[in-house]
């Protein structure tokens, strides 16, 4: 799996991304994020994420997000939600690395591995 993200991070330029406001995927989940652009690269990047070594149909539709927020109670969603959907955003980056993660026993994730995009080496 770590052979074939690097191929894939090697073959893929640095990343720009746009957030541009607050967003949810209420009423399917109580998740609040910050809504990334959808562009070229992003969109290539999750194709190659989901074919030949990763073949597969994604469980969901691809939204290129920040999760900001998961599992909050109902109460707390709307409270928070309503506040942040209020706030003007606009955030323009380079993601040069994405990274392989496993979850530990007590549930938190961490880095197996990361990967430099644009043919660099790992770190």
């Amino acid at each position: 799996m770590a052979k074939e993200l690097r191929r894939i991070a090697a073959e893929t330029p640095p990343i720009p991304i746009k957030v541009t406001k607050f967003s949810s995927f209420y009423p399917t989940s109580n998740i609040i994020y910050l809504k990334v652009e959808p562009n070229d690269v992003l969109e290539r990047l999750h194709e190659q994420l989901h074919s030949g070594l990763f073949a597969g149909k994604p469980e969901f539709v691809f939204v290129p997000h920040i999760t900001i927020g998961r599992d909050l109670p109902g109460a707390e969603y709307a409270d928070v939600y309503s506040q942040l959907k209020l706030q003007e955003v606009h955030f323009e980056e380079i993601v040069d690395r994405f990274h392989l993660l496993y979850q530990l026993e007590n549930g938190s994730w961490t880095v197996y591995e990361t990967f430099i995009v644009g043919g660099k080496e790992t770190v």
